[in-house]
């Protein structure tokens, strides 16, 4: 049975994907910084960075609301460039605790309370930007408000 050449090309391209071919980290640099509500700095969560194109950072928010953010490896930053930023802070109601038996049995884990307002859990909705510059560490300030 004859394939067609088109067929072929189409196989080719998702060997190339699932390889991993082209798959070339996009230049970095480093990023740090703090979140702060009214001014308090936040003691816990995670703020993304997403660029316009290529792998966002993360970074787990410490107790004094300091951050450092993450791509390919371990504090290497974001890709350069303007980014969108979401940051999640939240905790488990009060009363509605998870365990490991119940996750262990399928059931779903505690619901989690914001502690932040919903706008800045979405980088579509915050208003947060930032531009990452090669060659230079990154001082990102992130001043939410609750109102």
């Amino acid at each position: 049975m004859k394939r067609k050449s088109s067929e072929f090309a189409a196989l080719a391209v998702c060997c190339l994907v699932i390889c991993g071919c082209g798959s070339e980290q996009i230049e970095t640099a480093e990023v740090s910084g703090v979140v702060t509500l009214d001014g308090k700095p936040l003691e816990q969560g995670t703020v993304t960075f997403t660029p316009s194109a290529g792998r966002g950072a993360t970074g787990q928010i410490a107790t004094d609301g300091r951050f450092t953010l993450s791509t390919y490896d371990n504090g290497d930053g974001a890709i350069v460039g303007t980014h969108k930023i979401a940051v999640i802070c939240s905790e488990e109601i009060a009363g509605r605790q998870s365990n490991s038996e119940s996750l262990d049995a399928g059931l779903m884990p505690a619901p989690q309370r914001s502690l932040i307002p919903a706008k800045y859990t979405n980088d579509s909705t915050s208003g947060l930007t930032f531009e990452v510059k090669a060659g230079q560490e990154n001082e990102a300030v992130l001043n939410l408000a609750s109102k």
